[in-house]
């Protein structure tokens, strides 16, 4: 891969195109298994786990145990026995139970004690943002470095932050004030890595329709949301690629689709991060003002694909 005036030599590529990936990624799976990145929910059921019971019904009639002594065979029967005559032993199996309020404390401060330090959401989101800044330095070896290195540097600000300052029990308006600074430098940086990662005519053409692709499949197997408006995403982002790659060639400013395309990310990380149902009895001013910013990066988000099928 190589941009005009950007030739890079072996090493370099290998250490930008392959050393960096696999130590982000590497490394974001190998803190995921020691419990640094993982989930900060703090979701509390209202009633008690039921406790466990044997792998097979034992409290049967005789005729019964045969027919499942046949059909599973006696060592399974054996172990469940087993199982049950421990479970009598320690007191029986447990029963769901409404939990008291003194419960409730106790199982939301172990469920905040138990959360990784950064979440996976902004883990994920942040390593992504990483790979991009060091793809845009293996391509580009001999621009100004700087801008580059100020969003890496917000990166690992951001995990800094999260571990220090941002609990399990923060707002997302909390979240968002205290990872504001060095998100901002993250996008700086990235917004220079994007410019020189659309000079090079390789990435230029196979880059936004992956990037499509993965955001329909991702939010699906992220859970975010379902096949239907994860189809609808990709129905309106094949719209905005297919008007931008024709105003540019047609020598025309694509700015306005990309605007557009960036108030879709905006209003997903939106509505995934805030509580937008304003009809609650008590809504938050955060709730409030993310509402507002969902409804209005909704309407120029509409705004831009009507402009795309015009185009």
């Amino acid at each position: 891969m190589e941009t005009s005036g950007n030739k890079t030599s072996r090493n370099h590529k290998l250490t930008w195109f392959l050393g960096a990936p696999i130590v982000l990624i590497g490394g974001m799976f190998l803190l995921g298994n020691f419990g640094v990145v993982g989930s900060q929910s703090t979701i509390v059921d209202s009633y008690s786990d039921i406790g466990k019971a044997s792998s097979l019904r034992t409290n049967v009639s005789e005729q019964c145990q045969i027919s499942m002594i046949d059909l599973h065979g006696q060592e399974k029967w054996d172990v469940a026995m087993a199982e049950q005559a421990a479970i009598e032993s320690a007191g029986g199996a447990a029963i769901s139970h409404k939990l008291t309020e003194e419960e409730l404390v106790q199982a939301l401060a172990d469920k905040v004690e138990a959360a990784a330090p950064i979440g996976s959401g902004i883990g994920i989101f942040f390593i992504f943002m990483a790979l991009i800044l060091t793809f845009a330095r293996g391509i580009a070896p001999a621009v100004d470095p700087r801008p580059i290195l100020i969003g890496l540097a917000g990166v690992a600000l951001v995990f800094l932050l999260d571990i220090w300052l941002v609990s399990p029990l923060s707002t997302p308006g909390q979240t968002v004030l205290i990872l504001t600074i060095p998100a901002l430098m993250t996008a700086y940086g990235v917004k220079y890595a994007v410019g020189i990662l659309a000079k090079n005519e390789l990435l230029a053409v196979i880059f936004p329709p992956l990037m499509l692709i993965i955001a329909v499949l991702g939010s699906i197997l992220a859970g975010i949301t379902n096949p239907t408006p994860a189809a609808a995403l990709g129905a309106g982002g094949a719209i905005l690629l297919a008007s931008y790659r024709k105003l540019r060639d047609q020598d025309k400013s694509g700015k306005l689709i990309l605007q557009a395309t960036f108030a879709i990310v905006i209003m997903i990380l939106v509505g995934v991060n805030f509580d937008l149902r304003i009809n609650r009895d008590t809504v938050p001013v955060e709730d409030w003002l993310a509402f507002f910013v969902a409804k209005g990066t909704y309407l120029f988000a509409m705004f831009g694909l009507l402009y795309g099928c015009w185009v």
